[in-house]
C-alpha cells in the first residue's frame, strides 16, 4: 500500500486551496452515516489507515446520520474549504476521498 503522505498531484489541475488549517498534508475526507452498512464495512479499514498515516494525514469525516450532523458538517465543510465537494457528494455514504490541500484536487476517491 502506498502511504497516505507520499500521494502527489498535479498542480496544473488547480482547483483552489483548501483551509489553511489543512495545509502541508494529504487531506483524508469521509462521508460518514451511523446508519450506514457500508459505513460500518469500511471502518476497520480506515482505522487501520489512521494507525497508519497518524499525523501524517488530515482527517476530516462528515457525519449525515441525521438533519443536525449534516448541518454541522456543511458549515464545517464551507469552513475548510470542501463546501463544494460536500454538496455534491453529503448523500454517498461511505464515500471517502484524499485532497492534495496545496490545490483542492482530489487525487482519488472510493465508495464501498
Amino acid at each position: 500500500m502506498v502511504p497516505l503522505a507520499s500521494i502527489v498531484v498535479n498542480p496544473a489541475h488547480a482547483a483552489s486551496p483548501l483551509a489553511p488549517s489543512l495545509q502541508g498534508k494529504p487531506v483524508f475526507v469521509e462521508i460518514y452515516a451511523s446508519w450506514c452498512p457500508a459505513c460500518q464495512t469500511i471502518k476497520p479499514a480506515v482505522q487501520t489507515l489512521r494507525k497508519q498515516e497518524g499525523n501524517n494525514v488530515h482527517w476530516v469525516r462528515f457525519d449525515v446520520s441525521n438533519t443536525a450532523s449534516a448541518k454541522k458538517s456543511a458549515a464545517r465543510a464551507q469552513e475548510l474549504g470542501l463546501a463544494d465537494f460536500f454538496n455534491k457528494h453529503r448523500s454517498q455514504t461511505s464515500l471517502v476521498s484524499i485532497f492534495n490541500p496545496e490545490t483542492g484536487v482530489s487525487v482519488s476517491t472510493f465508495r464501498a
